[in-house]
């Protein structure tokens, strides 16, 4: 009876040391902690991912939610997200997304960056000639 009642008061004593260290680790209340997105979020007008660029042919084009999508020549799909920063040119002249709209065949250039949320149009490159 008296080993474990040695044992006991052992083991009470290392709990306490054990939380009064760990204690100790802990950030305090009051300090600024900096959440995982904001520490991995690329500086304005920056972005994580380098740029890539397929070629091909643009098969569907919406204008309403602002998007394209390109089939390479294997006949791989991809879509892509326009935004207010997209380059769009037709035969080297700038261009909006209407005028694609109206002109959409031809070889087409899409210089993009990749996301988790989708890819994001850098620049659009068509070229009818």
């Amino acid at each position: 009876m008296r080993i474990l009642k040695n044992a006991l008061m052992l083991l009470s004593a290392a709990f306490m040391i054990a939380t009064t260290v760990g204690a100790q680790n802990l950030p305090k209340a009051n300090a600024a902690v900096t959440p995982v997105a904001q520490m991995n979020a690329p500086e304005p007008g920056r972005t994580l991912e380098k740029l890539e660029t397929l070629t091909g042919t643009i098969t569907i084009l919406n204008d309403a939610a602002k998007t394209i999508t390109l089939t390479t020549s294997d006949g791989t799909p991809y879509d892509f997200k326009m935004t207010r920063e997209t380059k769009i040119t037709i035969d080297g002249r700038p261009a909006t997304l209407a005028d694609l709209t109206a002109q959409s065949n031809g070889q087409a250039s899409v210089e993009f960056v990749p996301t988790s949320t989708g890819n994001f149009a850098h620049s659009v490159e068509l070229s009818t000639k």
